[in-house]
């Protein structure tokens, strides 16, 4: 996170000011029935349980002078208390296989990484990576409110013939720290039909079974339903003039939530395509995304039938990254480990290490979850990557803000990639923090 977002956290009249901001947004929007409005409405719940556990974390913690010793505490603060229990991270889990994508795999993986953090930026330079070229052919802004998350459409090709390439890469920009409107819709938590969305029947016909009923984060699904009209287009213009085509939604944080319900759309509603075109193959690979549906459609999806082996579907997670875990009970939970594990506890805590009990989550990925952890291999920092179940995940404590911006995925992504796995250039790893 930005010095500007967590340093507002640090200082209690900012907490308060966000605070009456949020109620200000809320009351001048809640009337007019409109998407922003929904969000204004929607955040209303989650944002006080928020602030609330910042209130905790620093009158426990004091004030301090500047944002990096706010930082400092805030992460011995949690240090201290979640630490003590067993399903922090992977280090209390059992055995897990470990991911091993080939190359072609791996260079889509990056791909899509550089992809997912090139629509943060404003310059018109494309990504650049050896032996590929990228072009973009439609760019859509963020609309004020929030609601329209700017969104790139690329053109990626390979020099040489490539598993996954060439490909309409579609990404979709996570949250700006600071921005309020962002927020709004990232904590406009109540649940929607998803009916409009996904067309569950034509996804896997005559299977029984399975659920054909799910409810969406309501602030993802406001954004996803603003962008599928341009997006049609796009897919449209794009299978009309490529053999064999390929499309692929990817984005980090919030822009992956919303990737992941366009590609869960137009998986399901295929028939809304150009009939006359060549049928195209979907993708999606996300990063530090949040979870958006109420039931796992993951095994639905990939039992559909138009499904081809040479698809990829992965949501791709750094280890304690806290952002990829958030849905409103875990948020509660998480606030109420905080207050009930005093620091007057914590000796006895060492002693007999236990499991914090989570809820059941209240929203699953899209995808099968990766997730890329640090370990010491000679003396050296490594990054591999772990395939987990979405039981054992919803089982596991991830906490750390740090671990989410899309450089630390750049990185692990490059680590990945590296032959000899180099050590993460810039990075000191601290008790699972990235500092």
């Amino acid at each position: 996170m930005k010095k500007t977002l967590l340093g507002a956290f640090a200082n209690r009249r900012a907490r308060q000011n966000l605070g009456s901001s949020l109620e200000t947004t809320v009351a001048s929007t809640s009337d007019s029935g409109q998407p922003s409005s929904q969000n204004a409405s929607g955040t209303s719940a989650t944002s006080a349980d928020v602030l609330k556990f910042f209130d905790s974390v620093f009158e426990e913690t004091g004030s301090a002078d500047d944002f990096k010793s706010y930082k400092l505490a805030l992460i011995r603060s949690l240090n201290n208390r979640i630490e003590q229990y067993s399903n922090l991270g992977l280090d209390g889990c059992p055995e897990l296989p470990q991911w091993q994508p080939d190359v072609s795999l791996l260079d889509a993986s990056n791909i899509a990484m550089q992809c997912a953090a090139h629509v943060y930026g404003n310059s018109k330079e494309e990504p650049v990576v050896n032996g590929y070229g990228f072009e973009t052919v439609k760019s859509i802004g963020a609309s004020m409110n929030g609601v329209v998350k700017a969104t790139r459409c690329i053109k990626v090709t390979s020099l040489q013939p490539k598993e996954y390439f060439p490909a309409l890469v579609i990404t979709i920009r996570g949250t700006r720290p600071g921005k309020i409107a962002d927020w709004l819709v990232n904590f406009n938590q109540d649940l929607e039909d998803t009916s409009t969305l996904i067309d569950y029947e034509h996804l896997a016909p005559n299977q029984s079974g399975l659920e054909t009923v799910s409810r969406v984060h309501a602030g993802f699904l406001n954004g996803v339903l603003a962008l599928l009209p341009e997006l049609l287009v796009q897919i449209n213009a794009y299978i009309a003039t490529t053999s064999n085509p390929h499309i692929m939604f990817t984005g980090h944080s919030a822009g992956g939530a919303v990737a992941a319900l366009a590609f869960a759309h137009f998986m399901s509603k295929s028939y809304l395509l150009n009939a006359q075109a060549s049928k195209p193959r979907y993708s999606l690979l996300t990063f530090g995304s949040p979870p958006v549906l109420s039931n796992n459609i993951t095994a639905r999806l990939k039992q559909a039938t138009q499904i081809p082996q040479k698809s990829i579907m992965l949501a791709i997670v750094n280890e304690n990254d806290a952002v990829a875990r958030l849905d409103r009970p875990y948020v509660e939970s998480i606030s109420q480990l905080y207050e009930t594990t005093s620091p007057t506890r914590i000796n006895s805590l060492r002693s007999a290490k236990r499991m914090w009990r989570l809820p059941p989550p209240q929203l699953y990925h899209i995808g099968d979850l990766i997730v890329l952890k640090q370990e010491q291999e000679k003396a050296i920092n490594v990054v591999r990557g772990y395939q987990v179940t979405p039981e054992l995940f919803s089982d596991t404590v991830f906490y750390d803000l740090a671990a989410h911006p899309k450089a630390v995925y750049q990185k692990n992504i490059a680590s990945l990639l590296a032959a000899d796995a180099e050590p993460l250039a810039g990075l000191e790893y601290l008790g699972g923090i990235i500092q």
